[in-house]
């Protein structure tokens, strides 16, 4: 009996003080999470760059071209995308030399890509460890616009199937039990460690309790 009310009063404490600490923190959870987008965002860029570098025309290097001289609205109405000629075949046209050097730098990307999205989870681990999922839309932020801030798409660059990555994915499971995390947000993180089978996080139907299961075998 002693054990049950411990633990309930431990359950109660840790909850009210993660409300205490977010609301106590906000200014810098709020400062450092935004940091992580523009890491998360900004290495994201690179390989778009590596692409304008050797003249690739992917998507991307189209879209920037497009609103570089000022077009804007649906894209659609000025190019034709599906004649974008298929980057393998772009690539086997390049000497030997800038062969290698594309695929070293696009290699080079990647890793660094991978390092910045293992530092933002150990970060953004912290964050909700100490405050609670920092959620857009089910906590109390003073300031809806100077302060709110979603980062529910950071996760999804996450790798769920190491150690890390499962450690991740069981906190936010208790973190959305709890209420801090909104149904949409968990949906996306969890369309991601799904393996992203269905084409798009709204299409994904999840059950927490499957989760629960899934979570206690790992």
């Amino acid at each position: 009996m002693k054990n049950l009310l411990f633990a309930v009063s431990f359950i109660l404490f840790t909850s009210c003080s993660k409300d205490y600490y977010f609301n106590k923190n906000q200014e810098n959870i709020s400062k450092e999470l935004k940091s992580i987008i523009d890491k998360d965002q900004g290495v994201r860029k690179y390989a778009a760059l590596v692409n304008i570098k050797y003249n690739i025309r992917d998507f991307n290097f189209i879209c920037d071209s497009l609103y570089t001289v000022g077009v804007r609205g649906n894209l659609n109405n000025y190019f034709d995308f599906s004649k974008i000629e298929n980057k393998d075949l772009q690539i086997s046209k390049f000497t030997e030399k800038q062969k290698n050097d594309y695929n070293d730098e696009i290699e080079f990307g990647t890793k660094f890509m991978n390092y910045i999205d293992e530092s933002n989870e150990k970060e953004i681990y912290k964050i909700i460890k100490k405050n609670g999922y920092p959620s857009f839309y089910n906590r109390k932020w003073k300031d809806t616009t100077k302060l709110r801030v979603g980062v529910t798409f950071v996760l999804t660059h996450f790798d769920v199937n190491n150690e890390k990555g499962k450690r991740f994915l069981k906190l936010m499971i208790r973190e959305y039990k709890k209420g801090r995390v909104q149904f949409e947000e968990m949906k996306q993180f969890l369309w991601h460690a799904n393996g992203r089978t269905t084409g798009a996080p709204n299409e994904y139907i999840f059950n927490i309790k499957e989760w629960e299961e899934r979570v206690k075998k790992l």
